[in-house]
């Protein structure tokens, strides 16, 4: 028999919150999600994004300097933060349009490979803080997100169900519609 799954809203905002994020036209760049934080990956994220990269023919970037370029801070168990330094994270780009991109999101699109599987699960569920502990499922929300453009877009959906592909890819289909039961 499978258990259900208990969670916790440490913040309810989560419901009241709307969202849209319009990262394929983001020009904001500035104090945004992007810009400043920084992330942490677990060894098995970077080793994928790490293998991403490196099957990118036009970087042409060994796995040695892939971390030189885009990693700091390694702990024991190769768990690793994404640099930021003062344009924003390392893998930010600006294309042709002058719009900001993820250069691991593009990176998966042209290879037709899920980004959710390679980015950052606090890229991926931004602005939601999703963590488990003791069996519980804790969500809560970044604090500073009233502040940014995507957090009063008159396009936005509630938090929870802007990110459902998200949120479904990441805890799965249970859970998420456990979570919408709330």
């Amino acid at each position: 028999m499978i258990r259900k799954l208990k969670i916790k809203i440490r913040n309810n905002k989560i419901f009241d919150f709307t969202y849209y994020c319009p990262s394929r036209n983001c020009k904001i760049i500035i104090n945004t999600c992007c810009f400043k934080y920084y992330v942490g990956v677990s060894r098995y994220k970077r080793i994928l994004i790490e293998e991403l990269l490196q099957s990118n023919k036009k970087l042409n970037m060994s796995r040695a300097l892939i971390r030189e370029n885009y990693f700091s801070h390694f702990d024991k168990t190769g768990a690793a933060k994404i640099k930021n330094n003062n344009k924003g994270c390392s893998f930010l780009y600006k294309n042709k349009k002058g719009f900001y991109r993820c250069r691991i999101h593009k990176l998966c699109l042209d290879r037709s490979l899920n980004p959710f599987r390679y980015k950052p699960v606090a890229c991926t569920l931004w602005p939601l803080i999703v963590f488990k502990y003791d069996g519980i499922l804790s969500l809560d929300v970044y604090e500073e997100f009233s502040s940014f453009p995507c957090s009063h877009d008159q396009r936005g959906l509630p938090l929870i169900i802007a990110l459902r592909p998200q949120l479904e890819y990441i805890l799965g289909k249970k859970t998420y519609l456990q979570l919408q039961q709330i």
